[in-house]
């Protein structure tokens, strides 16, 4: 039996999940105990969460008809230090992905978000580079030459940065029986 167990911060319970054959099973300390069958998983999002501030992130959306359950790889212990389970969190999503696969052909399996979160990152981006434009074409015509130069520095410098985010989250599917490398640790 496949199970994997994370506590998502250091004031929250453990959370565990076990594998069997027509359902996951997911406990908390407290005991608090349900199942979700194969058959009701509508999509699984994969996502490769990194940044700077935690650069070995990812993790597991399981929506079902009636909730989602959220996984990381990462743990965190009572002292709030957080910890990485790539083994263990890499084994268990292949373990989910084949038995799921095997029950449910209906599931839609994502990698990197939503299309609206990336509808939304898109119309940011976009929104960004305009207002810095307007900025360099307002500062220029009321000569404010200083703003010109600085504004313009900003936004050759951040525009490539936002081109490669968008790039790196466009929303796409992927097979569950050959998940890209990218979306779990190596």
């Amino acid at each position: 039996m496949d199970q994997y167990s994370y506590r998502i911060n250091a004031f929250s319970q453990e959370n565990r999940y076990k594998l069997y054959e027509d359902f996951i099973e997911v406990s908390s300390n407290q005991e608090e105990k349900w199942i979700v069958n194969y058959a009701n998983i509508t999509s699984i999002t994969l996502q490769n969460s990194s940044s700077n501030r935690d650069p070995d992130q990812y993790s597991a959306t399981i929506s079902y008809k009636g909730g989602k359950i959220q996984i990381t790889n990462s743990a965190y212990n009572s002292n709030g230090e957080s910890q990485k389970q790539n083994v263990q969190y890499y084994k268990f999503i292949q373990a989910l992905h084949h038995k799921v696969a095997s029950i449910n052909s209906n599931v839609i399996y994502n990698q990197r978000g939503t299309k609206l979160n990336y509808l939304l990152s898109v119309f940011t981006v976009i929104f960004i580079v305009l207002a810095l434009t307007f900025g360099i074409y307002y500062s220029f015509t009321h000569q404010f030459m200083g703003l010109v130069a600085v504004k313009v520095i900003v936004l050759l410098f951040a525009t490539p940065y936002m081109i490669d985010y968008l790039k790196k989250n466009r929303p796409d599917k992927y097979d569950p029986l050959n998940i890209p490398d990218t979306l779990l640790p190596q």
